[in-house]
């Protein structure tokens, strides 16, 4: 593990300090890089644009309190950390290289909500928790065993696509508030919703987009027509 300090956020009405954010170590040389990364402007959002910057940011070894904090979470899908006017959420479904169900999108609906909410909360930040992948999307396996159950009930899947596209909506208005996502590896489907409509997204070098359920004749949703358009 190692540690992002962010930089205040500017719209912080109290004095703080910057907060810190425990990353996976990454497997890019994003960690070689003395302090530059890749991060995706506001203003290049629509034309997909990104370039390495100065990041005023620091690379530190874990903290006794970090390591105490991945401790406590124990096997929890989405692992919550929360600082002096900061909330931070993991993904944790390691196995599942950070599949979405339903119990995670409710949970960063939480994080996401309380920060915009609070008038002592200015940043949230989203990560994945392995080197492999941010999110491998929606948990599609899960729905699709459902579908196929005999008299299976798709009212699960229903509010699972509900849910998750008001997640995406929640995030892309969460100004004046600060949103960030780390992304490292595959970003896929559900995991776009949940990172590119954040307002800035850092990227490592090995960070892979894609919306795969294109090929099973599913229109790519989380917004995809608005943020796929030329």
């Amino acid at each position: 593990m190692a540690t992002l300090s962010l930089p205040q956020p500017p719209c912080s009405p109290l004095p703080r300090s910057s907060p810190s954010f425990p990353l996976p170590r990454a497997r890019s040389s994003l960690w070689s890089k003395q302090g530059r990364c890749m991060i995706i402007l506001p203003e290049k959002k629509k034309r997909g644009g990104g370039a390495y910057v100065e990041a005023p940011y620091e690379i530190a070894e874990p903290t006794k309190e970090s390591e105490k904090f991945a401790q406590k979470c124990g096997e929890k899908k989405v692992k919550k950390l929360s600082q002096p006017g900061s909330n931070f959420a993991f993904l944790n479904r390691p196995k599942a290289n950070h599949a979405l169900d339903l119990s995670m999108i409710r949970e960063l609906k939480k994080i996401y909500l309380e920060t915009k909410l609070s008038p002592t909360i200015d940043l949230v930040m989203v990560t994945g928790g392995n080197e492999t992948a941010f999110c491998a999307g929606g948990d599609v396996k899960a729905l699709a065993q459902q579908g196929i159950q005999p008299m299976g009930n798709k009212a699960p899947q229903m509010k699972f696509f509900k849910e998750e596209y008001k997640l995406n909506y929640l995030i892309a208005n969460m100004a004046p508030k600060i949103s960030v996502a780390y992304v490292d590896g595959w970003c896929m489907g559900g995991g776009v919703g949940i990172s590119i409509h954040n307002q800035y997204r850092l990227c490592g070098e090995d960070v892979i987009w894609a919306m795969p359920e294109t090929a099973l004749g599913f229109f790519p949703d989380v917004g995809g027509s608005w943020f796929l358009r030329g």
